[in-house]
This record gives C-alpha cells, sequence and structure tokens, in this order.
C-alpha cells in the first residue's frame, strides 16, 4: 500500500472541503447582506421552490442516517428538521449570494467586503469542522457541567 498516495488523497479532500465549505459560507454571508439591505436580485418567487427542495432532501438524507431504534424518536425528528432547515437556509443565501455577486461584482469588489466575507467563510468553516469533531462532548454523559471548586484553589489540576 502506497501511504503517500494516501496521504495525498485525504490532505487534498481535507482542502476540497475546506475550500467549498469555505466558498458556500462567504456566499452565504453575501447573501445575508443582501437580503438584510433588501437588494435581492430577480423574482425570488422562482428560486423558492428549489429552497424547499432543499429542505427536503437535506431532512430526507439526515433522517435516514440518525434514525436507529435505540435512538429516542423525537430527538432525531428534531436534528433531522434542524438540518434540513441549516441546508435550506444556506443553500437559499448562497445562491442569492451568487446571484447578487454575478449580477453586480463591483459592489462588493470596490469596497473590498468580498475579503472581509472570505474570511468569515474561513473562521466559520474552521469553526464547523471543529463542532462536527467534538459535538459529542458537549451533548453526551461526559458533557462539560460546572464543578466545585477545588479546596487548594486547583493547584492539583495544575500537576495532574
Amino acid at each position: 500500500m502506497n501511504t503517500d498516495r494516501i496521504a495525498d488523497l485525504l490532505a487534498s479532500r481535507a482542502v476540497l472541503t475546506v475550500a467549498s465549505s469555505t466558498v458556500l459560507l462567504t456566499l452565504a454571508f453575501v447573501g445575508v447582506a443582501v437580503v438584510v439591505e433588501g437588494q435581492i436580485v430577480g423574482d425570488v418567487s422562482t428560486r423558492l421552490p428549489v429552497y424547499v427542495l432543499v429542505f427536503a432532501l437535506g431532512f430526507i438524507v439526515s433522517l435516514l442516517k440518525l434514525d436507529n431504534r435505540n435512538r429516542d424518536g423525537m430527538q432525531i425528528l428534531i436534528a433531522t428538521a434542524g438540518i434540513g432547515t441549516v441546508a435550506a437556509l444556506l443553500v437559499g443565501l448562497a445562491t442569492e449570494g451568487a446571484v447578487y455577486l454575478v449580477d453586480s461584482p463591483e459592489a462588493l469588489l470596490h469596497r473590498g467586503l468580498i475579503v472581509v466575507f472570505l474570511a468569515a467563510g474561513i473562521i466559520c468553516t474552521g469553526l464547523g469542522i471543529w463542532g462536527v469533531r467534538h459535538w459529542r462532548e458537549f451533548v453526551g454523559p461526559n458533557a462539560y457541567t460546572r464543578s466545585k471548586p477545588a479546596n487548594d484553589g486547583g493547584m492539583n489540576d495544575a500537576y495532574k
């Protein structure tokens, strides 16, 4: 087995994941600005059915992945509804941002806002990857709980 080839493949997948997620989040941030400023391009009602389809796809895929007899059905339903909603919002806002950038690219490029949105996209990508890898630490039985302060002022913890 060629370990260099495997390492290159994993690195390229990681770069592709980070790059695509950063672009998607950057466009979504542009979309948020477009919606807040009321500068939506064209008729959004023509794109709305696609956003509903994205919700449905996110809902059913996550439902099929999360469904398990050992899990609480209500938690699965809430999680899948949340995943579908986030997917639809992310794709919808990214689409609105992309349509706006195609229609008037000078608006964001001239003011340099696209660089700020790109930086925010990179930061959110990092936080998202970290969150996916560590979410169990916050919801599991070993989740962070406030403990009583030690009588020694916490000095024993420094030596562990």
